[in-house]
């Protein structure tokens, strides 16, 4: 959609919404398949605030998403662009949120507990009680 906005027949003067973002969507559009090829997320979605845990957040991607949203509002708010402003400056809302959970739920996280070999003792456990 941004392509579309930045095209100059829609919104004339902006070259570098439509450079910028034609480029992101080949590099997301390639990131996103490799993504979804190579990982099994699954079963690990949205589980930050049920499990108290980051383990499944990653944080490098959140501080991303929050300097993305902070250079793209300030970008609006130069140019005066309320479409431009109102969609990143939920995406700076969301970043914060997104490191607010990570700083709140980090040192309630076990980085070292294996998800499988929890599964594994808690079936070992209810085969051996039931014997």
């Amino acid at each position: 959609m941004w392509c579309l906005y930045g095209m100059p027949s829609v919104h004339p003067d902006s070259l570098l919404v439509i450079t910028i973002n034609g480029i992101g969507l080949v590099i997301e559009s390639f990131y996103v398949g490799v993504f979804f090829l190579y990982s099994n997320t699954w079963p690990k979605r949205k589980r930050v605030i049920k499990t108290q845990s980051v383990k499944y957040l990653p944080f490098y991607l959140s501080l991303a998403n929050l300097a993305n949203g902070m250079v793209w509002s300030t970008y609006a708010l130069v140019k005066f662009d309320a479409y431009i402003l109102i969609p990143n400056g939920l995406g700076v809302f969301s970043g914060m949120v997104q490191l607010g959970l990570y700083a709140y739920y980090y040192k309630t996280t076990n980085w070292d507990e294996d998800e499988g070999a929890q599964q594994s003792d808690l079936e070992l456990h209810d085969g051996h009680n039931k014997a």
